[in-house]
């Protein structure tokens, strides 16, 4: 993906990332929740607001497939007690999502509350390659500037949203029909 031989240098590398157009869809249905999380994902350039908006976005999805799930979900959801993290392991402890999944979105709350509680949390120093399917892809991108890291993980983690909503819609089709609120 990243491979540097491509590139004269890691300035060549910067150049492409930060003019690469990453939309996953073009033109969104107004009405569905799925196709404005794609165009999000692809649009958005700003790592603190990509992470931020995308953990909002996975959370409606988690809370979307409660409500489908549990009979009395209306009980759990209204809790302000009820957090992201209990959603996700009450989800995991049902066998709703997978043991690779679970980990995979365990890792985007990790990295939200990174830069929610770190004023001045840079998303290069963060490890992508604990991501389930990042490790061996990480390995061979091999950058030295922080501006390089820092948009190469921006770029893995455009690919790591995108697999994440693929895998929750194989397990769980309904949430691509989600509607907008």
């Amino acid at each position: 993906m990243f491979d540097l031989e491509r590139w004269q240098d890691e300035n060549e590398l910067i150049r492409y990332l930060e003019n690469k157009d990453f939309a996953y869809v073009e033109n969104p249905s107004e009405n569905y929740l799925s196709s404005h999380f794609l165009q999000f994902i692809g649009n958005e350039k700003d790592p603190l607001s990509l992470t931020l908006k995308a953990h909002l976005y996975i959370e409606n999805f988690l809370e979307e497939i409660l409500k489908r799930k549990f009979k009395s979900s209306a009980l759990l959801l209204k809790n302000r007690d009820f957090t992201f993290s209990l959603k996700l392991d009450t989800l995991r402890a049902k066998n709703y999502l997978d043991e690779k999944l679970y980990k995979d979105v365990r890792l985007l709350n990790k990295l939200r509350n990174k830069f929610a509680h770190d004023l001045f949390f840079d998303i290069s120093t963060f490890d992508m390659s604990q991501f389930y399917y990042c490790e061996d892809l990480y390995r061979r991108v091999i950058v030295k500037s922080r501006e390089a890291k820092r948009l190469v993980n921006v770029s893995i983690f455009r690919s790591i949203l995108w697999q994440l909503f693929l895998r929750l819609i194989k397990k769980h089709e309904f949430v691509v029909d989600i509607k907008k609120v």
